[in-house]
Order: C-alpha cells, then sequence, then structure tokens
C-alpha cells in the first residue's frame, strides 16, 4: 500500500511538472537550482537599436529567430571592443552550478549569444536570474544583484561563458562549471535539466 501510494506521488508531481508552461517566464526548477541561489528565475529580456521599442523574452535561441525574422541586419553584428563592464571588478567561483558533461554541449548557446552581440540581454525584475541558455544539458544564466532591472551586451555573455569554461572548467574545458561576478550581477554556467 506505502509502495503504491509513493508511486502515485511521484506519477502525479512528474505530470505537474511537465506541465508548467515556460513561456510566460516561469519556470520548474530543481532543489539543486533554488538551493544554489535563492533568486526568482524569468525570461531574458532583450532589446535591439535596431528593432526599436520591441523587448524580445525567451532564451537566446528563440530571441535570435525572432529578431533575425523581423530584421535580418539586427543579428550576427558584434559587440564593441570597448563595453563599460570591461573596467569592471570581477571574478570567479569555479564552486557554482553543477559540471556540465562536456563543453561542446554550450557551443551552441554561446553561438546564439555571439550572434546577438552588441543587442542588449537584460533582467526586468530585480534580484533575479534569467536563463540565457540551455541546450544539451548547459546551462548559462545572467543574474541580476541589483534592486532595479539590468542589461549587458549578449555578446560579452558570450565571453564570460567562455572565460568561466577556461578558469573553471579543467583540462581542455572537460566539464565546466562556475560564475564569473561582477558587482552588479553574476554570470553563470552549470548542467541544467533541458
Amino acid at each position: 500500500m506505502k509502495t503504491g501510494f509513493a508511486a502515485v506521488a511521484l506519477f502525479i508531481t512528474a505530470a505537474l511538472a511537465v506541465a508548467v508552461p515556460e513561456k510566460e517566464g516561469w519556470y520548474v526548477r530543481s532543489a539543486e537550482q533554488v538551493e544554489r541561489e535563492n533568486l526568482a528565475l524569468v525570461d531574458l529580456e532583450v532589446t535591439s537599436d535596431l528593432i526599436p521599442g520591441v523587448v524580445f523574452t525567451g532564451t537566446a535561441e528563440s530571441i535570435y529567430y525572432e529578431m533575425k525574422a523581423i530584421n535580418p541586419a539586427s543579428v550576427g553584428n558584434t559587440t564593441p571592443v570597448l563595453s563599460e563592464r570591461s573596467l569592471a571588478k570581477r571574478s570567479f567561483n569555479c564552486g557554482w552550478g553543477a559540471p556540465v558533461g562536456s563543453w561542446n554541449y554550450c557551443i551552441e548557446g554561446v553561438g546564439y549569444l555571439k550572434n546577438l552581440g552588441s543587442a542588449w540581454c537584460g533582467v526586468g525584475a530585480a534580484p533575479a536570474c534569467a536563463r540565457v541558455s540551455c541546450s544539451h544539458g548547459c546551462g548559462m544564466y545572467l543574474c541580476n544583484k541589483l534592486n532595479a532591472p539590468f542589461r549587458v551586451f549578449c555578446g560579452d555573455i558570450a565571453k564570460d561563458i567562455h572565460d568561466i569554461a577556461e578558469e573553471c572548467g579543467g583540462p581542455v574545458f572537460s566539464r565546466p562549471s562556475g560564475a564569473r561576478d561582477f558587482s552588479s550581477h553574476f554570470i553563470g554556467l552549470g548542467a541544467d535539466n533541458c
């Protein structure tokens, strides 16, 4: 009887987790994610001067295709050589997140971020984290520590993810995870369910 009750409870929990929509900025988070950061998980917000007045929400991949459909010239641009954040104090936390199976799992997400380049990636809620990309078990996050909306160049996130993998991933980026910490925000890289 106890085994049957446990099986039913497990089934109901799994069914509810599958039924939660991800398109409105709400995501099912694992217990590890909740313990890791006590921040809300919200949609990434992207704006571009090449498509004025529009705020795109979702992941780097979905936003890339939306922007490309509206204005193909709005994607594939590069981040200016010197941005303000290049002078900001930053450090690494190689204990953040679970190791990703392989750096190869992260390459797709980094590519979308590079293609968004000088578009602004932001977190409207504060403090909160936006899951920027999640593919092949590689989760990437932009987390806002301020009590106000925050944004950075999308291309800068790609650079930070690469730097995290280089600093915290061991030989040849074998199993990267970690965070790059700034005074206003941090970029996180770790294994995720996606």
